[in-house]
């Protein structure tokens, strides 16, 4: 239920901004050379930029605090396998505060979803009260 305008600029902003990289496609720990990486980040924890676009893109957060927490799982798991004074976890700390600033900053706009609003067919494309049809493009 949450297709919010603001959650879908922000991961397509965050595929486009270079330092994301680490972020988005899962860790691969074979092909980084990380074996232990899911001995110290269970995979059910995993979470990376491409499964929160699917996740946003298949209306699986059904509230913007949802699409948050998993946006700080993200970032908390860089941190806790890389260290706090990593590169990677200092990407993701400077990421998640622009995650942050956009959330705050556009938070009473009309196609913000509540827990209860509910879907509506609008010729043939499902939309949430004051927000666009699901499949419509948006435009950065």
């Amino acid at each position: 239920m949450c297709t919010c305008a603001l959650s879908f600029w922000f991961c397509n902003k965050a595929h486009s901004i270079h330092r994301s990289f680490v972020f988005r496609e899962p860790v691969d720990p074979i092909r980084e050379g990380l074996p232990d990486y899911h001995n110290v980040i269970p995979k059910e924890k995993c979470r990376d930029l491409s499964l929160m676009k699917q996740k946003l893109d298949s209306d699986k957060y059904t509230t913007v605090e949802a699409f948050r927490e998993d946006f700080d799982l993200m970032v908390d798991n860089a941190i806790h396998f890389n260290g706090p004074e990593s590169g990677v976890s200092v990407m993701g700390n400077n990421m998640r505060a622009m995650m942050y600033s956009l959330v705050n900053e556009n938070q009473n706009l009309p196609n913000w979803s509540s827990p209860g609003v509910k879907k509506r067919k609008t010729n043939g494309a499902t939309s949430t009260g004051g927000g666009p049809p699901k499949k419509m493009k948006l435009s950065v």
